[in-house]
């Protein structure tokens, strides 16, 4: 297998000194700061080609429900999540766990934490280091879920002490990293834009969709709104009910230090990417309810 494109950087004699924003203050030195005119970039081709061939890209919902079944003689229905079962794009767990192909993601998880080893994050631009963190996080994401495979339901896998989030595995610029550190990093640098949540791919259909390309820092932005745009479509992101109640994803839970008050600037949030089929709604909501949960694995299968 030829060696992982990710750490490769395309480099220019412009470097200026970086810029420090201020509420990155609390993380280590190593992850503050950006370079607002450098023409560093990095490359994710070996990425690109990685999504390309495991990820089903199912597009926006159509808001329709799995039909329930049964068989002769029982009352057990065969899926318990039928309202969002058709959504969130779908990744080749099956088909991975015994393949060769699966090493890749641990080789290009590697080669995304030394980047910091060849250039500073700082001599980087804030978008560019944004899909960087988001790349580094899906892609560790993935090696372990492909690793602790066949797993049927997410919910102990993403919730509590022993969650895969809370193991710090990632060694980036000499600092141990967790998957949920790596989501605070985000948040910390970036969550003025909320919107960054939704590169936050975890498994199940529950989350944010995995993107079926790698973030790129030219295009990140456009990336996360279209994520943003297909996960308040759904079912599983928001569902307007009777006496203007908003039911909403858990997931904003995890979210919440995006939103200072929490009821109204998530409504604000929603109200841009929600098309007209529930705007109203979102407007004249009284009470929003986190209750929306799909742990299902998101295997093709």
């Amino acid at each position: 297998m030829k060696k992982p494109l990710a750490s490769l950087l395309l480099l220019s004699s412009l470097v200026t000194p970086a810029t420090t924003i201020a509420d990155e203050t609390t993380l280590p030195k190593e992850f503050q700061g950006f370079t607002w005119n450098s023409k560093v970039t990095l490359s994710y081709d070996d990425l690109d080609a990685l999504l390309e061939a495991t990820v089903l890209d199912v597009g926006l919902s159509d808001r329709s429900s799995a039909k329930s079944s049964s068989t002769i003689g029982t009352r057990m229905r065969s899926h318990k999540n039928k309202d969002s079962a058709f959504e969130a794009n779908r990744f080749m767990f099956e088909e991975l766990k015994n393949s060769p192909v699966k090493d890749a993601f641990h080789d290009i998880r590697v080669s995304l934490e030394n980047v910091p080893s060849e250039i500073s994050l700082s001599e980087l631009k804030n978008d560019e280091q944004l899909a960087y963190w988001l790349n580094l996080y899906n892609v560790a994401l993935l090696e372990k879920l492909i690793q602790a495979y066949p797993i049927y339901d997410m919910e102990d896998e993403l919730i509590g002490d022993s969650s895969i989030l809370n193991e710090k595995f990632l060694t980036v610029a000499g600092h141990s990293l967790s998957l949920n550190d790596v989501q605070h990093i985000v948040f910390e640098k970036f969550g003025d834009k909320p919107v960054v949540m939704y590169g936050f791919y975890q498994g199940n259909i529950g989350s944010p969709s995995l993107n079926p390309d790698p973030f790129t820092g030219d295009k990140v932005y456009h990336q996360l709104e279209y994520r943003a745009e297909e996960f308040i479509n759904s079912n599983r992101g928001v569902v307007p009910e009777k006496r203007k109640t908003l039911k909403v994803s858990k997931f904003y839970e995890q979210a919440n230090t995006l939103f200072e008050d929490f009821d109204k600037d998530l409504k604000d949030h929603l109200i841009v990417f929600a098309d007209s089929s529930i705007k109203y709604d979102i407007k004249n909501a009284k009470r929003i309810e986190p209750e929306i949960e799909n742990w299902s694995i998101n295997d093709i299968y």
